[in-house]
């Protein structure tokens, strides 16, 4: 890892940023399955709903997931609906950071690798207002020997639906330069930092202005740019008297947003995505009732042909729809759920429990797990098991590594079972519903672990079809717990497959 390293990646992203805006790139369908570049595998893919608690009096922001388990990429972002611009805008950032990570380590990726390079990208609303919003972005990139974060944030006049210039938060030019240099000066009084002047502070490092909920301007500068990588992340801050005055109307806005609401925006669900997804108090209670599907706890797995159908990474816009399937035919399932996604449709963790549905954990930013120290590994658990007990008022018993990954010291630290499977549909690969049943069938056997992912529509309409086969092959779709309900798991062991019949 160089010391330029986070500006290297940034200013490949804005390159390519640029060159898709000029060329009218839209999200397309891949020329080929293996064709993994940026967000291109997201045709079947609806915005999803982002909700961490709070107010907002911005409607309309919406969460879409993609993750590919190979190149182990890992991708969110948001956008605002009836706001094309904005939207495509924060979509491009991501597809060019990916975009930059496959052109830098396309080697390795094919390779068979323990270390394997890995890009997690989150986004979160630093402020929403409906004449301002703010995009954070924070990206993780290991790249088989260490890893370092960046950081970013776009604004937007969301009335004008368009991006700006960081410096449009301030009242003119000179008032941003007088707020760079602040911060600047704020760099060489910090330990591990040899600015060659006061105003040498590069202008990647204030990719990242934000405002915390005391009204300061806070900005997280990439790791390796001003300071060596011990350092860590550099956190510079001029509290809000000391920039006051220099705020333009969407700088004042953007703070007032922070501070009025003292947490992050509660973006509404996108209209349409399902039946189930955003729901009244009245449509709520009704979905909250016993379930039609039926309890599956007397069935002995060790006798009969039992099956586990699991999903990854939700819940996202499609699983309302997955919910009716399953009701419909009168089958459980396990989910293995991200933390953000469980945070954005708690009414969907509260229909699944209520459905006879089995939660799992499935990490709160879609780490690589033996990548992280020890305390991150607990705390990217933690998070998720109180963002799903916060809505079901349960805790998770399962945990699914994300990419499977493990290793002795993951397994020392969780204190839950580690599921994994058996059969890999590779849905998140190919985005093909026949072909997501097809693996499926040619590869089960009883006590098989299936896995998919509900942030897939293609997925999502796979489910009948798959169901209907399975049942026809005499197997019967149980939930994970009931699958090993004669077996005594323990925590920080991995599972593969589950009971069956004796060959």
């Amino acid at each position: 890892m160089t010391s330029n390293h986070g500006r290297v990646l940034r200013a490949a992203a804005m390159t390519l940023t640029g060159l898709m805006a000029l060329s009218g790139c839209a999200v397309s369908q891949p020329s080929a399955p293996d064709d993994v570049n940026s967000l291109q595998q997201l045709p079947d893919t609806t915005a999803s709903s982002e909700a961490e608690g709070g107010n907002t009096r911005l409607t309309g922001l919406n969460r879409v997931t993609t993750s590919n388990e190979r190149l182990h990429m890992y991708a969110a972002h948001l956008e605002l609906k009836d706001h094309p611009q904005i939207s495509r805008a924060t979509r491009e950032s991501v597809t060019a950071s990916i975009d930059a990570f496959l052109a830098d380590h396309q080697d390795a990726l094919d390779e068979d690798v323990t270390a394997k390079p890995e890009l997690n990208i989150n986004s979160q609303a630093a402020s929403a207002d409906p004449s301002v919003l703010g995009v954070s972005q924070q990206i993780y990139e290991f790249a088989g020997a260490s890893g370092a974060n960046s950081y970013r944030t776009q604004w937007f006049d969301v009335q004008q639906d368009r991006e700006i210039p960081t410096g449009e938060l301030f009242s003119s030019s000179e008032a941003w330069d007088h707020v760079r240099q602040m911060l600047a000066e704020q760099a060489n009084s910090k330990a591990g930092i040899d600015l060659e002047s006061v105003t040498d502070l590069p202008e990647e490092a204030t990719d990242d202005v934000q405002f915390t909920t005391s009204g300061d301007l806070q900005v997280q500068v990439d790791e390796y740019l001003i300071a060596p990588g011990s350092e860590g992340t550099i956190v510079l801050q001029l509290d809000a008297g000391r920039i006051d005055g220099l705020l333009s109307d969407l700088g004042r806005a953007a703070q007032g947003s922070v501070v009025e609401h003292d947490a992050a925006p509660t973006p509404e669900p996108v209209p349409g995505t399902s039946e189930s997804d955003s729901a009244t108090p009245e449509e709520e209670q009704q979905q909250n009732t016993p379930a039609q599907v039926p309890d599956a706890s007397q069935v002995d797995c060790r006798e009969a042909k039992c099956v586990a159908l699991t999903f990854d990474d939700g819940p996202g816009a499609s699983t309302g729809y997955l919910l009716d399937s399953l009701k419909k035919e009168g089958v459980p399932a396990t989910f293995f759920v991200v933390g953000p996604n469980a945070q954005a449709r708690p009414q969907l963790l509260r229909r699944m429990q209520a459905e006879g549905h089995q939660i799992g954990n499935h990490t709160f930013s879609h780490r690589s797990l033996p990548a992280l120290a020890s305390s991150e590994v607990a705390k990217e658990l933690l998070r998720t098991d109180e963002a799903i007990s916060s809505a079901t008022g349960y805790s998770s018993t399962l945990v699914r590594p994300p990419y499977g990954a493990h290793n002795k010291d993951v397994d020392r630290i969780v204190t839950s079972p580690l599921i994994l499977w058996d059969v890999d549909t590779l849905d998140w690969k190919h985005r093909n519903t026949n072909k997501t049943i097809s693996t499926a069938m040619d590869e089960v056997r009883p006590g098989s672990i299936i896995l998919m992912h509900d942030i897939h529509a293609s997925t999502v309409a796979a489910v009948p079809g798959l169901i209907r086969q399975l049942k026809d092959k005499g197997y019967t779709p149980v939930r994970v717990d009931q699958l090993f309900a004669h077996s005594k798991l323990s925590a920080g062991k991995a599972y593969y497959r589950g009971e069956h019949p004796a060959s």
